[in-house]
């Protein structure tokens, strides 16, 4: 209840005075709905102002999710671009390892590389001569193609089969003699289809030759140190060097046989050897069987000797037969000298005499060389 200041309560004013109560409900009245207006208003203003928060934070949200995404396209766009870049220096790097590992495996396999290509430019030589001779001979290029094709490709497989048998100890008789029919093949449909142009026929024929010609000798000189080691081969020559052959002809020539005597593989050493070995045997049996021989021919002639010894004991001249056969027994003197007479019995101890001394050996000996 409102009271007025030092003066009387307007609830007791309203009480005994209608006028007063009217005044003061409609006073009351409009301060309500004053108060309702305002409070309306303040919380008009108050949607207003959480609306515009949020409308404000709505537009910070996108404002962050457009720069967010902004942030992500340009971080994608620089991870794109550094791994198309890493890319292009692995790439780049790549090429560059594989361009340096061919540079030095030319550099380290240079006449590897060197025949290969003189190989293969030899055989599209040859390939392309007996396909031309076999237009010129009106057959089809594809006959012409399948032909030199057959030809150089058998060739190849030969050689290859060849170098296999090689490697594992055998020596590849058929597969090298049918590396040289298909060459010579080659080589003679290139001379015989080309002969109005003897110079085409000539290159292209020579062309066919040395393409198997550069695969045989880098065939051997590659797997050289192989069949060496395998003992199929034997070490290279000793090289004597042409000033020793003009100071010293005589020995270098000696010491030359001697290395080509002694310079062999192991296989065929071993041959030789056991060669050697039978040779040795069969000449010793050969003299066990002519000392054999010659023991049988000294008894026989002993006994003959004895025979006749008897026989002429019963003459005259006994005591000096007697005496013979005693020097037989005593000092083994060859019973020929005892059957010879005494004239020639004098000549054989002066020969036997002369062989004793050292002028009489060298006789011996140059007998013997002239035998």
């Amino acid at each position: 209840m409102t009271t007025l200041q030092n003066g009387p309560d307007l609830a007791q004013l309203a009480a005994t005075d209608h006028k007063v109560a009217r005044n003061l409900a409609t006073a009351e009245r409009e301060r309500q709905a004053t108060q309702a207006r305002i409070a309306s208003d303040d919380a008009a203003t108050e949607r207003r102002l959480r609306l515009q928060e949020g409308q404000l934070r709505l537009a910070a949200q996108k404002d962050a999710d457009r720069d967010n995404r902004a942030e992500r396209r340009r971080q994608q766009r620089e991870t794109e671009r550094s791994a198309r870049k890493a890319r292009r220096q692995a790439r780049r790097a790549e090429l560059a390892g594989w361009y340096a590992g061919r540079v030095a495996y030319v550099r380290d396999n240079a006449a590897a590389v060197y025949s290969g290509l003189i190989y293969g430019l030899a055989v599209s030589g040859a390939v392309y001569g007996q396909v031309d001779a076999a237009r010129s001979n009106g057959l089809p290029t594809p006959i012409g193609v399948i032909a030199a094709v057959a030809i150089e490709g058998t060739g190849l497989a030969m050689a290859l089969t060849a170098q296999h048998q090689r490697l594992n100890g055998e020596r590849a008789m058929t597969a090298r003699a049918l590396i040289w029919i298909c060459t010579a093949a080659a080589v003679a449909i290139n001379a015989i289809g080309h002969h109005a142009d003897p110079v085409k026929a000539i290159g292209l024929s020579a062309l066919s030759a040395l393409g198997i010609i550069v695969y045989e000798v880098r065939s051997g000189a590659k797997h050289r140190p192989v069949l060496r080691e395998k003992g199929m081969i034997p070490d290279p020559p000793e090289r004597f060097g042409w000033r020793r052959w003009l100071t010293y002809p005589r020995q270098t020539r000696e010491a030359w046989k001697a290395d080509v005597r002694d310079r062999l593989s192991p296989g065929a050493a071993a041959l030789i050897a056991r060669t050697e070995a039978r040779r040795v045997e069969q000449r010793r049996q050969a003299a066990i069987e002519a000392e054999r021989e010659r023991q049988q021919k000294v008894v026989a002639e002993v006994a003959a000797g004895a025979r006749k010894a008897v026989r002429k004991a019963t003459g005259k001249d006994s005591g000096a037969v007697l005496a013979a056969l005693a020097r037989l027994a005593a000092t083994g003197t060859p019973a020929p000298l005892l059957a010879l007479p005494s004239p020639d019995r004098v000549a054989v101890e002066a020969a036997r005499a002369d062989a004793t001394t050292p002028a009489g050996r060298r006789r011996k000996r140059k007998h013997a060389r002239r035998c």
